[in-house]
């Protein structure tokens, strides 16, 4: 899923992926993109998201949240 947030919101991306996997075991990735508009990001988050399938099917440890910057 992809939502459209403040700072404030990205601050939390981490808490919120530990809580979900602590309380209802499911793992989730966070992919965030910041840019000048709400698609620019969008796509920014994309690719941040495939980002972390790349490492993951490289064999390294992945992250959880991945951020890319315009």
């Amino acid at each position: 899923f992809m939502v459209v947030a403040s700072i404030e919101g990205k601050k939390n991306a981490k808490k919120f992926i530990e809580l979900v996997k602590n309380d209802d075991g499911i793992l989730l990735n966070c992919g965030i993109g910041t840019g000048k508009t709400s698609r620019e990001a969008a796509n920014l988050a994309t690719k941040s998201l495939d980002t972390i399938r790349e490492i993951r099917d490289s064999g390294k440890e992945k992250p959880e949240v991945f951020e890319i910057q315009c």
